[in-house]
C-alpha cells in the first residue's frame, strides 16, 4: 500500500512536468523584483563646485603649517567655481514610450586663469589670462519619444543673462602679460585694456553702485538640446551571437544656438601694470633708481560705465556615448564611455575636448551607485553618486574630487557636492 502510495505521488509531480500542455506555463509570471520609473515625478536639486590646480584641501584645513611650493605655479594658476540650482522640475513618464517635463534653473560660473611665465618671470609676450564669469536664468522643456529604434530627446531652453564678465580682446584691447630682457633693462607690463561685466540692472556708478530695480534691460535669448539612442547591438543582432556586448548607443548637441540673450549695461575696468618701456636698473655710474624702477609699478586702473548691445550664449557641447551592460544585458551594471567637445564664450580657447567613464550599479531601481572619471569644463572630475528611490521618494546625493590638473584631483584641490529629491509615483 505504501510502495502504491509513493507510485501515484511521483507521477502526480512527473507527469506534469513532461507534458506539452504544462499546466504551470499558464500561471501568471511574477514581475521582477523592485521598482518601475515613475510615471510623475517633481523635485529639485543643487550643486556647489570649487577647484584650483595649486592648493589641496589637505593644505588648507589639515596641516599645521602651509607650504606653499612655488614650483608648482610654473604650470600656471587656474582656479574656478560654480553653483547650480534647479529648484522646480517635473517629468511625465508613459510606459518609458513617451514623455514630458518642465524645469526652472539657475547657474553661475566663475574662472580666473594666469599663464605660468607671469608666475615664474619666464619669457613672455603677450601671454593671455583667462577672467570670466556668467549667471543665467533658464526655463527648459522637454519632451522624448520613439521612432523606429530610435529614442528621440528634445530640451528647448529659454535663457536669460543676468550677470556676464568678458574681455573685450581685439587688436588694440587685451588682458596679457609681457616679460622681456631687453639690453636696456628688463619689459615687465601686464595689461587689462578692456574688460566689462554686463549687467541685467544697471550696477549705478555715478549713484554711488545704487541698483535700480526698476531698470532691468536685456532680453532674453533660446538653444536647443537634442539627442538621440539606439540599440545599436540589438538591431545588428550582436547581444545574441555575445550576450556580454549588449549596448546602445547615443549622441548629443546640448546649447544649439538659435537665438542669443543680450544686455546692454556695463562696467569697464582698465588700466596696466608696469610698462611697454625698458626699466633701467642703474645709470652709467652704476646708482640703483630705485624709486624710477617702483614708479613702473604703480598700477593705473580706471572704472567707468557705458552702454552697448552685447550677445550671450551658453556653452555648446556635442557628446557621443555609449551604455554597455556587460552582464547579459542586465541592468545591474551599466559602463558608459563619452567623448565629446564643448565651446564656451568666458574662456580665451574657447574650444575643449570633453570625455570621461561611468559605472552605474543598479539593484533593482532601489539603489543605484554611480563612479565615474571625467574632463568636464576643462575640469578632471572624480565623482561617486548615490541614489535611493523608495518609489514616493528620492534622495540623490554626490561628492567628488577635481582639479585643472589630473594628478591634483586625486589630491582634492577641489570638491563638488549635489543634492537632490524627488517626489512622484
Amino acid at each position: 500500500m505504501k510502495k502504491l502510495l509513493l507510485f501515484l505521488l511521483t507521477c502526480l509531480i512527473i507527469i506534469p512536468c513532461l507534458s506539452a500542455e504544462n499546466p504551470f506555463d499558464e500561471q501568471p509570471q511574477k514581475k521582477p523584483f523592485g521598482f518601475s520609473n515613475r510615471m510623475f515625478e517633481m523635485g529639485f536639486s543643487t550643486d556647489v563646485v570649487f577647484s584650483n590646480n595649486f592648493l589641496t584641501i589637505g593644505d588648507i584645513f589639515f596641516s599645521e603649517t602651509l607650504v606653499l611650493d612655488l614650483d608648482r605655479l610654473n604650470s600656471g594658476f587656474r582656479i574656478s567655481f560654480g553653483l547650480g540650482v534647479t529648484p522646480f522640475y517635473f517629468n511625465v513618464n508613459s510606459k518609458d514610450d513617451w514623455g514630458f517635463g518642465l524645469s526652472t534653473n539657475v547657474d553661475a560660473i566663475g574662472i580666473l586663469g594666469l599663464p605660468g611665465n607671469l608666475l615664474s618671470f619666464g619669457s613672455a609676450n603677450n601671454s593671455q589670462f583667462d577672467l570670466g564669469g556668467a549667471v543665467f536664468a533658464t526655463t527648459q522643456a522637454s519632451a522624448f519619444f520613439h521612432v523606429q529604434k530610435f529614442k528621440v530627446t528634445v530640451q528647448p531652453t529659454l535663457f536669460y543673462t543676468a550677470v556676464n564678465m568678458k574681455i573685450k580682446r581685439d587688436v588694440d584691447n587685451d588682458f596679457s602679460f609681457t616679460f622681456n630682457n631687453e639690453e636696456e633693462g628688463p619689459v615687465i607690463n601686464i595689461r587689462y585694456d578692456d574688460i566689462r561685466l554686463y549687467s541685467a540692472i544697471p550696477i549705478g556708478l555715478d549713484s554711488g553702485f545704487n541698483l535700480d530695480m526698476n531698470s532691468i534691460s536685456g532680453s532674453p535669448g533660446f538653444d536647443l538640446t537634442f539627442s538621440v539612442e539606439y540599440p545599436l547591438s540589438e538591431v545588428l543582432g550582436i547581444n545574441e551571437i555575445l550576450p556580454f556586448l549588449d549596448f546602445d548607443v547615443g549622441v548629443q548637441l546640448s546649447g544649439l544656438p538659435l537665438f542669443p540673450s543680450t544686455l546692454h549695461n556695463y562696467l569697464k575696468i582698465e588700466g596696466r601694470i608696469g610698462s611697454t618701456d625698458p626699466i633701467i636698473l642703474g645709470d652709467l655710474d652704476g646708482d640703483f633708481n630705485l624709486e624710477d624702477i617702483m614708479n613702473n609699478f604703480i598700477p593705473e586702473f580706471y572704472i567707468s560705465e557705458g552702454e552697448e548691445k552685447a550677445n550671450f550664449w551658453r556653452p555648446f557641447k556635442f557628446f557621443a556615448w555609449a551604455n554597455w551592460r556587460p552582464l547579459l544585458g542586465s541592468n545591474l551594471i551599466t559602463v558608459t564611455p563619452i567623448i565629446g567637445f564643448s565651446v564656451d564664450q568666458i574662456y580665451n580657447n574657447k574650444a575643449a575636448f570633453e570625455g570621461g567613464l561611468n559605472a552605474t550599479l543598479n539593484l533593482a531601481n532601489i539603489l543605484y551607485v554611480t563612479a565615474g572619471i571625467n574632463y568636464f569644463d576643462r575640469i578632471w572630475i572624480n565623482s561617486l553618486a548615490l541614489g535611493v528611490n523608495l518609489k514616493l521618494i528620492q534622495l540623490d546625493v554626490g561628492i567628488d574630487m577635481r582639479s585643472q590638473s589630473f594628478i591634483r584631483s586625486w589630491s582634492a584641490s577641489g570638491i563638488g557636492v549635489n543634492f537632490g529629491l524627488r517626489f512622484g509615483f
